[in-house]
């Protein structure tokens, strides 16, 4: 819109500028009657005068029209220049390198400057994230070299607050003259001598700046200054989208990591609950509780293989046990019952009394080679207790490198709780039983007629008193 209006304004201003030099070109050859009639009516009238006006009139309108069209042209490559930094910006997803990139490019292109650096400030360190045209012996300097910008120096100067450091010639001034080494290098091995620096501004606070150098003393111009401090407020709102952009990603896997969690707990209950009712189905047999426990370890914990130990204070045996290689698990099967010892991730728990999780477990010299072919990269192995006695444990393995989470780890631990209720509540319900087939044979028996032997005391006495007898009552 703004180059289409420039560009018919300009054409319109060349349309008369070639008309009157048509006039002019055809003056002399149409006008001398014009002119013997002025001369005729007394009207002296220099002719010649008039038309070195006209010439020197054109000629002005001439060198503003290509003063115009170079206005044009500059503000159209600064438009193209800002759109094209916007469109790197809109692309980028948070990624500022290549918005660095973008702008000291543009930057350095449209104030014609040799090589430039953009630099962050974080309150204490300054780090250079975007470099561009530096020369090879000034860039191994600044490698080698850190920062370190002594007072009057640019960078000092920004730090202090100034909006524009604009410095002529670089190798005249203070900080060059006193030795500082920053400033001999950027000159005697970047050559540099005129220097312009910007801050990166946020709310008045300095987060970095840009710096441009040229390699002969000329001052940049002031349209050149606005325009690479427009350059400087562009890397400042890639900086912000940035930071929004990291927000709105931290917050969207802070999100997924809760719908995680909560979708995890939901599973673990959900397992859980089905373990609860397996009890209730099977009151007086711990074998289903087991089967099922070790079944949900295996298929929520994403675990290769699953088994449930009791112990029985010298031995531990399998009481159930699943797993994806049929050969490894009935191979493990067969080397117990055993007595509990470091050779088996579970026989460690017994010991220890303790969770143990081993990451390498199939490197883990210790184990037996039963346990190293089950074991895959990572088993886990929780101890369960009652009465502060252990009685038995579960372990669950895996080939994933990060082994078992803090959730799945809780939930091996819940299953062994549950575990334990499973064996009381079967050795409580078999107790109950066998005292209720001790009642019931009681209650047998003391139903049964009563014999001789169980009369009740004193019977013949009762059975001499006069009531007991009315037959003798009447005889008397």
């Amino acid at each position: 819109m703004f180059g289409a209006d420039r560009k018919s304004r300009f054409g319109a201003v060349r349309t008369v500028i070639d008309r009157t030099l048509a006039l002019a070109a055809t003056w002399p050859l149409c006008s001398d009657a014009f002119w013997d009639f002025l001369q005729g009516k007394g009207l002296g009238i220099d002719r010649a005068s008039k038309l070195t006006d006209l010439e020197h009139t054109v000629a002005e309108l001439e060198q503003r029209l290509q003063a115009s069209l170079a206005e044009r042209d500059e503000l159209l490559q600064q438009q193209a220049a800002t759109n094209e930094v916007l469109q790197v910006i809109n692309a980028s997803s948070g990624d500022l390198a290549p918005v660095f990139d973008a702008i000291l490019e543009r930057a350095m292109r449209l104030c014609e400057a040799e090589f430039g650096l953009l630099s962050t400030y974080d309150g204490g360190q300054i780090r250079t994230v975007a470099a561009r045209g530096v020369p090879p012996a000034y860039a191994a300097f600044r490698k080698n070299n850190p920062p370190d910008y002594g007072p009057g120096t640019g960078p000092a100067r920004i730090l202090a607050g100034e909006r524009v450091v604009h410095i002529a010639d670089v190798k005249s001034g203070d900080a060059y003259r006193a030795g500082d080494p920053n400033r001999r290098a950027v000159v005697d091995l970047g050559g540099a001598r005129t220097v312009l620096l910007v801050p990166l501004l946020k709310n008045k606070s300095v987060l970095g700046y840009i710096t441009i150098y040229r390699k002969e003393v000329r001052p940049y111009s002031d349209k050149q200054i606005v325009l690479f401090q427009n350059f400087a407020d562009q890397a400042m709102i890639a900086i912000e989208n940035a930071r929004l952009f990291d927000e709105v990603q931290a917050k969207t896997r802070e999100l997924a990591a809760r719908n995680d969690a909560f979708s995890e707990r939901i599973e673990h209950q959900s397992a859980t609950i089905d373990v609860l009712e397996a009890m209730s189905a099977s009151p007086g047999d711990a074998q289903p509780v087991f089967d099922l426990i070790v079944q949900q370890a295996q298929t929520v914990c994403g675990a290769d293989a699953a088994a449930l130990f009791e112990f029985d204070g010298a031995l531990l045996h399998v009481r159930a046990i699943r797993g994806n290689d049929c050969d490894a698990v009935e191979a493990y099967r067969r080397s117990f019952p055993r007595a509990p010892s470091r050779e088996t991730v579970v026989g460690r728990a017994m010991l220890q009394a303790k969770i143990v999780h081993v990451h390498g477990a199939v490197s883990d010299s210790d184990l037996g080679p039963e346990a190293r072919k089950i074991s895959g990269f990572a088993t886990l192995a929780v101890p369960f207790f009652r009465g502060g006695v252990v009685i038995g444990a579960m372990g669950i393995t895996t080939a994933n490198p990060n082994g078992f989470s803090e959730g799945q780890v809780d939930l091996l631990k819940t299953f062994a709780e549950q575990a334990v209720i499973a064996i009381s509540s079967a050795e409580t319900f078999r107790s109950l039983q066998q005292r209720t087939g001790n009642c019931r044979s009681r209650s047998t028996i003391c139903a049964r007629p009563r014999t001789a032997w169980c009369r009740p005391r004193n019977s013949h006495r009762l059975a001499s008193s006069p009531r007991a007898s009315p037959t003798r009552s009447r005889i008397r």
